[in-house]
Order: C-alpha cells, then sequence, then structure tokens
C-alpha cells in the first residue's frame, strides 16, 4: 500500500504527544512504533490547530494534501504497517530527513502545547520527561477538586500504582526483556519500567517544619506577574481601565471611578498603576463545632484584582499569606503582618516588569481596600471588637480621633500596621460588608419582623403554610439548590433564621411571590418591605448612576426610619452601617464588586472540614493546597465568560415598584386577557418612546434627567397630556420634594397652553369669549387695587364666572359677595364695582383707627408679616367697642356682621369667624365682637354705669348629630345575599374580603344605621386588620379625604402654632422637652403634637350631673379630661387594661399606648372592647376618626373641640351640625395663612 509524503515542505505533527517530524513516512513510522497505531485507527489533524478527526491513515493524508499543502512534492511510500517488514522509503535522504525527532521536548512555560522535538539527538530521559509530566497535571487536577481531601488523592495515586502500573510493568517485562539480547535495549527497557513505577515521584506534598512555623508568605510578585503575562491579561486590563476613565462621569462601575482611587494615584503620574484588594478572614478546619469555635483558627489573607472580568470568581481570587490566629494573640499585628507589608510596598513602589505582547511594562501595584467582615477589619485595624452605633460627624479622620490616644474616649488601642503601607490609611478605607451587613445582618432582624406581624399579629397566614409554600415554590433550574431550611417559630422570636448568605437572597427574592396574594394593597409593613427590596437591588446592581445613589440614600432613610416605627424596635448597628452606605459607593464604586461571598468561599476548607483528616499543622496543609491550585491554574488555563447581569438574580421582573406582589392564579393568562403576545418584546407595544419630543420637553422645563425615567415608565405626549396630580406622585416616588414641585408645576402649565394652541384664529376666540370687552372684570380689579391684572386676565380669557370658580379667591368672599356677584354675572349689564356690603347702621373703621393711637402699631405689624397675632386681635376688638360704646350705637348681628366684613376687608388675611359668626343650629351669634360688646356691657352694669338691660341668649348643648344624610341615598347592589353569605361561610384571603367588603359598602352603612348587632353581623371588624374595613367604609363616604398628607404638609405650621398658643405649664414644658431631645422618632414627635393639640383648644362643654338627693351639679372640663379621653396611658400593658377596666362608664374610640406619650412602645385604637394595633399615631387618629364617622358616634365631650379640628382642618369635612369653636376656627385662619405665605 503506498502513501503519498511530502517533502520537507510542511512540519508533521503527532497529535498524541505533539512530536514534530518533516515528512508524512516518518508520521506515519512514528504512529506505528511509538503508538503502536495501525491503518484503521482513529487519526487526528494537528497542523495549523486544525483538529479535525480521520477514521483512518489515507483520510488524514488525502486531509493534508488538500487543505495543507496545495504545491508540496509527493513521494509514495509503502504505509504496510507489518511489524515484520522493513521500511524503505524511496527518494528519501535519510542523512537529512530523519525519521523519527531524537532531541526530547522540555515543558514550556508559557503555553500548554509540548515542547518540539530535535530530530539530531535521542534522549530517552528526556522523552520520558512528558509522562511525569501528565502524572502531575493528573494529580493537580484532583488537589484542585474539593471534594477530595489529600488523604483520598494519596490513596488514588497508590492504588493506581499498585493495581494499573505494576500490571503494565509486569507485562513489558514479560514480553520485551524475555526477547531482547540486546545489552543497550535493556538497559533503556528497563529505564522505562523504572519511570513507570515511579510515576507519581514529583506529586509529593512540600514538607515544613510544623513546629517553627508560625506563618506563610506566598510571593506575590511572583504571582502578580504570571497573572498578567497569561493569555496577555495585562494589555486587556490596561484596554478596560482606559474605557472606564473615558465614560460617562454618571456612571460608576468599577472602583477606579470612584474617588478614593483618584486620590491614591495623584503621585503616579505616567505610570502603569493598577488597583488591588486584600481581603482579610479567619477561619478553622478540623473542627466540629465550626469556624467560630476558635479551636485552631487562622487569619487567612487573599488578593483580587478588581480590574479582572471574572474577580468575582474564585479562580480569581489567589491567597497571599497565612497566619495562626493565636500567634497574632501572643505576638501581635506589627510582627505577624511585617513581611507583608514590606512585600506591598515593593509593589507599589518598585512595580514589576511584566512581558506583554507590547513588550516589557513595568506596572506598579497599589492597595485599593482591605475588605473583610466587621470582625476581621476591625480586628487588624485594631479597633474595639465592640461596635457602637456612629454619628456621621464621628467619622474617623487622621487628624481628629486617630491621633487621640485615649481607647476609652475613641475605641483605638494602637496604631494600625497596615497604615505603614505607603498610600493606604484605614481611615480613607472605604469598604463596606454587604453579604455579612444585608443578608446575614438586617435581612434576618427585617425579615422575622415582617413575618411575626404576619403570622402571630394580624394572623394571615400561619407558620406552617408559610413553610408549606416555601418549600413547593417553583425556584427554578437556578435556585433550586437555594432552598433554605424550615422556619421555626424560635427563629423568628430569637431573629436569627436558619438560612446562609445565599439562601436569605434567594429567600427574600421569592417571598413576595410566595405570599403576595395573601397581603393587601397599602399595608404599611409591605410597603416597608417593598423599601427594602429596593434597597437590596440597587446595592447589587453591577452599575449605579448618580440619581440611583441620591434614591439610595433616601430609600435607607426612610428604611430606618420605618423599622422603628413600625416594629417599635431600635436600630441595629448594621442599619445603621447602611446610613453610610451612600457616600462609600461614591468613593469606592458599586459594593457588588467587593462582595465578600465569593472571598468567603475562597476559604475552600470553611465547608469541606469533614474532608481533612489530616494530622499536619493547619496553614501547613492550606499552604499546599493553594500552591497545588496555582500550579493548576498556571498550567491549565481557565477559560471563562464575559456573562454578567445587572440585577442579583438573573430573574428580572422588576416587582419591587408595585404596592404588593398579588399575581393571578394563572399567569400564563395574563397576557392573553388583554391580546398580547407572551413573546412579544415590550419595546413592539410603545413603539413611540424613542423619539425626542418628551426629551425636547423635559429639557425646556430644565428637568432633561427625568427623561430615563419617563422610558422607563412608558411616558410619551399623549401619556404627559393626561397625567393628573396622583400620577405625577407615583412617577417621581424616588425623587426629592423639589423634583415633583417643580415637574408637576411645569407639567400643569404646559397642560394650560395646549388650548392655546389649537388653530384658532383671533375672531373664533372672541365668539367664544363675547362678555371680554365690558368692563366687569375692570372695575371688579380696580375696586381690588389690581387694575394692572387686567391684561392678565384678557390673555387668560378669565371673565366673571372664572372668577367666580377660583376656588382661593372664592375662599375670601362672603355671602353678601357672592350673592353681589351672582347678580353681576346674571345681568352682564353692571358696571359697578364690587363692594363690600355696606350696613344701615354707619360705621367707619377707619374712624376707630384713628381714635386709637395703638391701632397704628396692628397696621405696621400686619403690613410686616401679612398675618394678625392674638394681641394684635385683642387691640383691633376692644377700639372697636369702645368706639360703638362711646357712640352709644346699639349692637346688632347685622352690625356685627358688617364689623366682621370690614375687618377682614382691611385684613384679607383674617378670618370672618374670629370676630363674628353665626351658630347654624341655635341661630346664636358668637366672636369676639359680639362677646366682648355683651361682657363689657355686663362689667359696666355691674358698676352701676348703664342701665342693667340687655338681651338674654341661652345656647343649648345639642349633642353632634352626623346622622348618616352622607348616606342616606346610596344605592344597594344585586347579590348582597351572596357576598354576605361569602364573608360568613367561605374561607377567604384578606385581599378577597376586601374586594367582597367594597362591594356591599352601601348596604352595610345602612344596616349599620337602622339595625343593632353590628359586631354579629359584621364579625370581619373585630379582626386584627378589621380598621381596614373601616377605611374602606369611610373611603365611601368621604373619598377625597387624605389626613395623613395634609397632616405632614402642615406639620412644621402646627408646631409654631403650638408655640404660640399653648400656655399651660405643663404643657409648655413638655413641648420644650420635645424640642431639645434630638433622638425621637418622627413617631414619638407626632404622639407630643397631638397631645399638646388639647393644651390649645381647651374644653368649654361643662358635664351636669343630678345626685340622689336632686342636687344639680356641674363639671368643666379641663385640659387633662380633654386628653384622657384622646388616649389612655400605661406603662404596661397588664396597667393598661386596669385602667381600662376602672372606668365606670362606656368608652368611646379612643388611643391606647403602652409606654410613655413621647415613647409609645405600642399603639392601638380601642373600640367597643375591640383593639387594633396600629404603627404610628398619625394612622391612629386617622382610623379613630373614621370610627367615629362609620358607626356614628358622638365625640366625647371632654375632647371635642379638638375632634373638630381635626374633622375641618385635616379632614375638610363640615357638615351643619358642626359646633362652632372660636378656638377652633382662629387656630385653622392662622394654619391657613402660613400655608399661603409659606410662613414657619
Amino acid at each position: 500500500m503506498l502513501c503519498i509524503v511530502l517533502l520537507k515542505t510542511l512540519i508533521m505533527i503527532c497529535f498524541i504527544c505533539k512530536i514534530d517530524v518533516d515528512t508524512f513516512s516518518a508520521l506515519a513510522f512514528h504512529y506505528k512504533f511509538m503508538h503502536f497505531l495501525d491503518p484503521l485507527s482513529i487519526y487526528e489533524c494537528s497542523e495549523s490547530n486544525c483538529s479535525q478527526t480521520f477514521q483512518n491513515l489515507n483520510g488524514l493524508r488525502r486531509h493534508i494534501i488538500r487543505t495543507h499543502n496545495n504545491s508540496s512534492k509527493l513521494t509514495a511510500v509503502n504505509s504496510d504497517f507489518n511489524t515484520n517488514a522493513t521500511v524503505k522509503p524511496c527518494h528519501i535522504n535519510t542523512s537529512s530527513v530523519p525519521l523519527i525527532d531524537t532531541n526530547l521536548y522540555t515543558l514550556n512555560n508559557n503555553t500548554n502545547s509540548p515542547p518540539l522535538l530535535n530530530t539530531n539527538n535521542f534522549n530517552l530521559k528526556e522523552a520520558l520527561h512528558p509522562l511525569n509530566v501528565s502524572a502531575v497535571k493528573f494529580s493537580l487536577q484532583l488537589h484542585n477538586n474539593n471534594n477530595f481531601s489529600r488523604k483520598d488523592i494519596l490513596n488514588i495515586q497508590s492504588e493506581i500504582s499498585d493495581k494499573i502500573l505494576n500490571s503494565i510493568i509486569l507485562l513489558l517485562k514479560s514480553t520485551l526483556l524475555d526477547k531482547i539480547n540486546d545489552t543497550l535495549l535493556i538497559s533503556n527497557t528497563n529505564m522505562i519500567i523504572a519511570e513507570i513505577s515511579s510515576l507519581f515521584k514529583y506529586c509529593s506534598i512540600f514538607k515544613y517544619d510544623e513546629i517553627n512555623t508560625k506563618g506563610i508568605l506566598f510571593p506575590l510578585k511572583f504571582q502578580f506577574q504570571k497573572y498578567y503575562e497569561k493569555n496577555d491579561i495585562l494589555i486587556q486590563t490596561l484596554q478596560l481601565y482606559d474605557n472606564l476613565n473615558i465614560s460617562d462621569d454618571n456612571f460608576l462601575s468599577n472602583f477606579i471611578q470612584g474617588s478614593l482611587w483618584k486620590d491614591k494615584i495623584k503621585l503616579f503620574q505616567n505610570k502603569i498603576v493598577l488597583p488591588y484588594f486584600i481581603y482579610i478572614d479567619n477561619f478553622e478546619i478540623k473542627n466540629p463545632l465550626g469556624s467560630n469555635a476558635n479551636f485552631q483558627s487562622i487569619s487567612a489573607v487573599y488578593y483580587s484584582f478588581p480590574l479582572s472580568k471574572n474577580n468575582s470568581k474564585i479562580s480569581e481570587i489567589f491567597l497571599a499569606a497565612l497566619i495562626k490566629a493565636k500567634d497574632l494573640k501572643n505576638f501581635g499585628n506589627d510582627l505577624c503582618f511585617k513581611h507583608l507589608i514590606d512585600e506591598l510596598n515593593s509593589l507599589e513602589r518598585d512595580g514589576i516588569s511584566i512581558n506583554t505582547s507590547c513588550g516589557k511594562k513595568n506596572v506598579h501595584f497599589i492597595l485599593g481596600l482591605v475588605i473583610g467582615d466587621n470582625f476581621g477589619l476591625n480586628l487588624n485595624k485594631s479597633l474595639t471588637q465592640h461596635l457602637a452605633v456612629e454619628d456621621e460627624s464621628m467619622i474617623r479622620n487622621i487628624q481628629t480621633d486617630v491621633e487621640i490616644n485615649d481607647f476609652k474616649l475613641i475605641g483605638i488601642y494602637k496604631e494600625c500596621i497596615l497604615n505603614q503601607i505607603d498610600s493606604f490609611h484605614v481611615t480613607t478605607n472605604y469598604c463596606i460588608d454587604v453579604m455579612h451587613d444585608l443578608f446575614e445582618g438586617v435581612c434576618h432582624y427585617n425579615v422575622c419582623h415582617i413575618l411575626q406581624y404576619y403570622i402571630f399579629d394580624v394572623k394571615i397566614i400561619s407558620l406552617e403554610n408559610l413553610n408549606n409554600r416555601k418549600q413547593y415554590f417553583n425556584y427554578g433550574a437556578i435556585e433550586i439548590g437555594n432552598n433554605s431550611h424550615t422556619i421555626e417559630k424560635h427563629h423568628l422570636l430569637k431573629f436569627h433564621l436558619k438560612m446562609s448568605t445565599r439562601e436569605m437572597m434567594c429567600f427574600i427574592h421569592f417571598l413576595p411571590l410566595m405570599i403576595g396574594d395573601l397581603i393587601p394593597n397599602n399595608d404599611d409593613t409591605w410597603l416597608f418591605f417593598l423599601n427594602f427590596l429596593e434597597i437590596i437591588d440597587i446595592l447589587m446592581s453591577h452599575k449605579l448612576t448618580q440619581d440611583l445613589i441620591a434614591c439610595l440614600k433616601r430609600l435607607i432613610t426612610k428604611h430606618n426610619l420605618d423599622y422603628v416605627t413600625l416594629f417599635k424596635d431600635t436600630l441595629k448597628p448594621k442599619h445603621h452601617f447602611l446610613t453610610h452606605y451612600p457616600s462609600i459607593i461614591q468613593k469606592s464604586g458599586p459594593p457588588r464588586h467587593f462582595f465578600a461571598l465569593s472571598l468567603a468561599k475562597k476559604c475552600q476548607l470553611k465547608f469541606a472540614n469533614y474532608l481533612l483528616n489530616d494530622t499536619k499543622d493547619d496553614d501547613v496543609i492550606k499552604n499546599d493546597k493553594h500552591k497545588i491550585d496555582c500550579s493548576y491554574h498556571e498550567i491549565l488555563t481557565d477559560k471563562l465568560g464575559d456573562k454578567s447581569y445587572d440585577c442579583y438574580s438573573q430573574l428580572k421582573f422588576k416587582v419591587t415598584m408595585s404596592q404588593s406582589y398579588q399575581l393571578p392564579d394563572n399567569c400564563s393568562n395574563v397576557f392573553d386577557n388583554i391580546g398580547i403576545d407572551q413573546n412579544q418584546p415590550v419595546d413592539m407595544l410603545f413603539p413611540i418612546l424613542e423619539n425626542n419630543e418628551v426629551k425636547a420637553l423635559l429639557e425646556s422645563w430644565d428637568l432633561a434627567f427625568l427623561h430615563q425615567t419617563c422610558i422607563n415608565n412608558y411616558i410619551d405626549i399623549p401619556a404627559l397630556k393626561n397625567m393628573q396630580v396622583h400620577h405625577v406622585e407615583k412617577l417621581l416616588l424616588l425623587y426629592p420634594l423639589g423634583v415633583t414641585i417643580k415637574f408637576e408645576t411645569s407639567l400643569m402649565l404646559w397642560q394650560k397652553t395646549l388650548f392655546v394652541n389649537i388653530s384658532m384664529d383671533q375672531n373664533q376666540l372672541d365668539m367664544l369669549f363675547p362678555t371680554l370687552g365690558n368692563n366687569e372684570v375692570k372695575s371688579l380689579l380696580e375696586s381690588w387695587d389690581l387694575a394692572f391684572l387686567l391684561q392678565t386676565c384678557i390673555n387668560n380669557y378669565i371673565d366673571i364666572p372664572a372668577l367666580k370658580n377660583m376656588q382661593s379667591w372664592q375662599k375670601t368672599l362672603s355671602d353678601d359677595d357672592i350673592n353681589s356677584l351672582t347678580e353681576i354675572c346674571e345681568s352682564s349689564t353692571s358696571t359697578l364695582p364690587l363692594s363690600i356690603p355696606q350696613s344701615k347702621t354707619s360705621f367707619c373703621l377707619e374712624t376707630v383707627f384713628e381714635e386709637n393711637n395703638q391701632c397704628a402699631y396692628v397696621i405696621d405689624y400686619y403690613g410686616l408679616h401679612n398675618c394678625l397675632n392674638d394681641s394684635c386681635r385683642s387691640i383691633i376688638v376692644t377700639a372697636i367697642i369702645n368706639h360703638i360704646i362711646k357712640a352709644k350705637i346699639p349692637m346688632f348681628i347685622s352690625l356685627a356682621n358688617v364689623i366682621g366684613d370690614t375687618v377682614v376687608a382691611k385684613f384679607p388675611t383674617e378670618l370672618k369667624d374670629i370676630y363674628f359668626i353665626k351658630d347654624s343650629i341655635n341661630k346664636t351669634p358668637k366672636g369676639k365682637i359680639y362677646s366682648k360688646y355683651f361682657n363689657t356691657i355686663k362689667q359696666l352694669q355691674n358698676h352701676g354705669l348703664v342701665d342693667k338691660k340687655m338681651n338674654q341668649s341661652n345656647e343649648s348643648n345639642l349633642p353632634t348629630n352626623r346622622s348618616s344624610s352622607s348616606y342616606d341615598n346610596m344605592i344597594e347592589i344585586e347579590d348582597v345575599d351572596i357576598y354576605i353569605s361569602q364573608l360568613h361561610h367561605e374561607v377567604l384571603t384578606w385581599p378577597e374580603i376586601e374586594i367582597i367588603w367594597s362591594k356591599i359598602t352601601n348596604y352595610r352603612l345602612k344596616n349599620i344605621k337602622e339595625e343593632g348587632n353590628i359586631f354579629v353581623n359584621w364579625k370581619h371588624f373585630k379582626e386584627p386588620m378589621g380598621y381596614r374595613l373601616v377605611n374602606i367604609d369611610f373611603k365611601k363616604i368621604y373619598p377625597k379625604c387624605s389626613f395623613i398628607e395634609n397632616f405632614e404638609k402642615s406639620r412644621s405650621n402646627l408646631l409654631t402654632v403650638l408655640k404660640e398658643k399653648i400656655k399651660d405649664p405643663s404643657s409648655k414644658k413638655q413641648l420644650d422637652e420635645m424640642l431639645k431631645t434630638s433622638h425621637l422618632t418622627e413617631n414619638c414627635k407626632n404622639a407630643v403634637l397631638f397631645f399638646l393639640l388639647h393644651s390649645v383648644f381647651i374644653p368649654s362643654s361643662r358635664k351636669t350631673t343630678r345626685d340622689e338627693n336632686g342636687k344639680i351639679s356641674s363639671k368643666k372640663f379641663s385640659i387633662r379630661d380633654s386628653q384622657n379621653s384622646f388616649v389612655i396611658l400605661g406603662k404596661t400593658s397588664a396597667e393598661l387594661e386596669e385602667l381600662i377596666s376602672k372606668k365606670n362608664t362606656k368608652i368611646q374610640p379612643c388611643l391606647l399606648i403602652v409606654g410613655e406619650i413621647n415613647d409609645p412602645k405600642q399603639i392601638m385604637v380601642y373600640f367597643d372592647g375591640i383593639k387594633y394595633i396600629i404603627n404610628t399615631i398619625v394612622k391612629a387618629i386617622e382610623i379613630c376618626f373614621n370610627i367615629f364617622y362609620v358607626f356614628n358616634i358622638e365625640y366625647p365631650l371632654e375632647s371635642s373641640n379638638f375632634w373638630l379640628f381635626i374633622q375641618i382642618y385635616y379632614f375638610k369635612i363640615k357638615t351643619m351640625y358642626d359646633k362652632p369653636c372660636i378656638q377652633v376656627n382662629q387656630t385653622i385662619s392662622q394654619l391657613k395663612v402660613y400655608e399661603n405665605y409659606n410662613i414657619t
């Protein structure tokens, strides 16, 4: 059989041992005698890394002719593989073209391919060297597998030698040695047998002096050099470095983009500088008690490169040093870390020469961060291990705390050894530990509190149900291995779940899908959880923007405040650590890139303790393990992928922006129900978002940074045209209030211009507004001294009907003013200016002011502050009454009404009700004018200065009655009985109960009014979350009321009113204490504010009683009585129950507080024996007020003025049954002045 031979035009490479020869015939001879292959064996082409396989030798020959050589000179050789035949190649110069390479190859350190074979000389020892290399590679691969201990690997080697190699040796001896007579061949055969018998001679473990060895320092320069020379990684790193430096400053995606790195490299101008991180952690092996038992603890120092594309992978984290923990304790940090510090300084000062494809480059390495858990960091920074909550003003710096040598004052007992590194100081080590702070700290506290609330407090889910849902939840292929153990009650009570970091990440990520269908909408605890998920999502992002960092700061602040408010628990140190995260991210970049989870996994012996049964010293074992790992990765290059994700989980549902996680029963039908293909990209549904209309509009508003937010929420021009205020609040939920105000104002102005932009000429506009040409608006503006606004009104098409409907102006009009306006609008012919109606009785306020010199000060005060205080009002009223009495003008209701209108006309910010008000029930006039007049007349009568003739006016204390005029005309719905039956007999989730409840609200409100046994017919009121049902009913009656929102807007103004109006000494002292105490939460401050409001609205009612003898006695209520009817305080729950039981009369709805008013531990709303546990004082007051209206209950007499103020000012509710109160009206007027003129 002939085969074609290439004559010295190609280098033939053996695909088995990688040896190269010059001719194909030599290669065929090599396959026959060196590898015992026959013509029908499987061959592989190794030319130019081809790797194509063939079923026979002829196939390989044809492939080489067609593919790798088009002009080669060919000769024929006999390819008969007869072992007894002698090969005689024809036309081959054996002297110049030998058949076999006789030079043994050596291992190349830079590539994985074996060295070339020199054909001039043959050395058997060098030829056997690849056998030893293969044995070393095999052993290193076993050591790199954490499933094998060192003892297991030694056993494997021994078994291979005994069971396989010894059999091969016996075969060689029996087949070769007995038939070979040549002494040289016998010697060579014995050499081969000897090498096979000692195959693992280079695989023994390094030996150390286990007694005197205290630690191990690895050659960092050598490791750094080999790492960056492998696969030309340095060039790739420098390219990435340059790309990050020229990227947008608004993005942070790596450590080098932070301000900390930019400060470090200022002294290294025109030099190649790269960062690296050091991770310090303690671990323990051979101890069944765990890694924290300190039995044989070892401190390990690792390093990683933040510019590595796969720096989170374990293979990219390397060991730098090992030190016994007991030696650290005995000898101190300085001695143990001295050599490591010297090595790190050398890396920074001298750098390393690294070979690259572009030549040699000298690279300096600077320590970027020292990473570790809180214990490890503080241990190695010489800080106290008993961490305390920090204040931002107390952050460590070199000039202040560190240089103070006082352990009791600053908690630092000595200078840190790491400060000896040139470009590093512990006070600028801006590093955070998300793994331990968040997933092993804050997550446990938050999740345990949340689950306790839903399982034990409101009881919407049982612990057994939760565990079943968790166990049978579909985690998917990625997260299926991270399902945690069963949650038990003692885990929740101790605030520590039995979960690892990765299990906690999985659980908290899927918890909304596990129980979201049971959670009612807008639940405060659930909103807290959603806010927490947003924090996690931002912290685990690969890229962060400045907007996200600002958003993170707001979310963390809200999270910490809500944690204290909702759960009545103190913040833990790890909660406080979160407050520093935004500023640290600005300096060091996204915390995901120095996440301690991967670094902790690098301590592989942590989770392989049971596999290591060696008796050697722990640090020696770890050192051996690491050297073997480094050798394996140096020889076998690991091809790593570049795949990365923006979110910490591959699941891309952004549920953290929704109010609850209520999924439909059949998720696959969601898109079908709205006619959208599930596989259709979302961008295809909204194709108009890519235009620049929205962007241009936002730029004109100076709000261009909101463009991405609009894109994410699919806001286009049609959406902006129809956007309302509540839409703006949802869109800009995460932005500061100033941004929201600016966007809302710009949006409203833009929407108003849309009408003007309609293509309509001036004549058509004039046809629409025929009344603008008359002088009615002009006359009215002139009467107000605002004639300059006429053109503005014309431009905006403002006529008399438009003015009449302006709410802010309409509030300042009296009934007579409105009647006059009505007449003007109806007649459309009047040209007279609108003026204040005059009484038949002559009265001039200017004359009164001329007679009293103090009135000039009142005018000056109003001109300066644009409002009046109580002293100014007293001066005005006194001057008016003195003028009336001197002029002997009789007091009539019409005169008091005119005086009130005149004062309000003179001082527009004043409220007429302060000076005159007419009771709609008793028709009895009240107010400062009317009361002051008759009180003065009475005093004059008592002194005999005037006759005792005056009209007596009796006021009757009719009970407040809001008897359901709001829902007398409500329409009943169909199938009420079906819904009621479902509520009584079916097992429903709370969201399902609320849905049914809202459908039958009309029927229920009538039923409550007409029938008794409320809690028998509607038993769900007694449930822990029954207050939500009360809110549903109240919203049906008054859908526009927003108590909490109104209170937040006016809180600062209310505090100002309290400072001015509180006269009671004890109340004033309590207010001062609240203002001086800085650590009070918002909830505590709000509780004090509402408690002190009773000192402003002093009770005016009296309680009349008759004893057994028929004697009538009257009692006037005090401030303390008003406060006690509003809230019952008890230091403990038992004391609170005792106080409730001592009440002789039936208790009306009120608040119950365990603790002090300035430190409420628990807040409840009490109603007919039912106690609703509420998180905040503001929410509790809202629910208590709703109970009054839903169940048509009178206010307590003691605190009726307080509740009237809440009703009118915060809920904006006025009824015909409201009993007027001057204190309430005056306070509301003052608050409105503060609102209109931003006075604080």
